[in-house]
């Protein structure tokens, strides 16, 4: 049975910024690309990664956050209204309709002409408290 779902994306991190009151650069704050882009095994071509032990490479080459999930956030944490947009938790793909409940390790998605294969959950990044505070 196919689901259905909305993307948004892609999304990149044309250059790392800094994270508050750090020298610590991060790639979290993604931006859409300005057009189609190769998607191969360490990810999205034009797309940077601060720390590839824990980010990018064959088994996390794309991340996907569902965007309903920034509802959430903000519903808890009035202050970051004005800080969360898409890419804001370091993801290369929003989409409506595929969450954590739709979802499962080994799922493969179609995206364009990519097969996409699910291999893992994200993992928490220390760097997004830093980040958003």
């Amino acid at each position: 049975m196919a689901t259905s779902w909305t993307v948004s994306g892609p999304l990149l991190c044309h250059a790392f910024t800094p994270l508050p009151g750090s020298r610590k650069a991060t790639a979290m704050d993604k931006q859409p690309a300005d057009g189609p882009l190769w998607l191969g095994r360490d990810g999205l071509q034009g797309d940077r990664v601060a720390e590839r032990r824990f980010h990018g490479g064959p088994d996390r080459a794309l991340c996907h956050y569902p965007t309903q999930h920034y509802l959430y956030w903000v519903q808890r944490f009035a202050p970051l209204r004005t800080q969360l947009g898409l890419g804001a938790f370091g993801e290369n793909l929003g989409g409506e309709g595929l969450n954590e409940a739709q979802l499962c390790i080994g799922d493969r998605l179609r995206w364009g002409d990519a097969l996409i294969e699910v291999s893992q959950p994200r993992s928490p990044c220390v760097r997004l408290d830093t980040r958003h505070g």
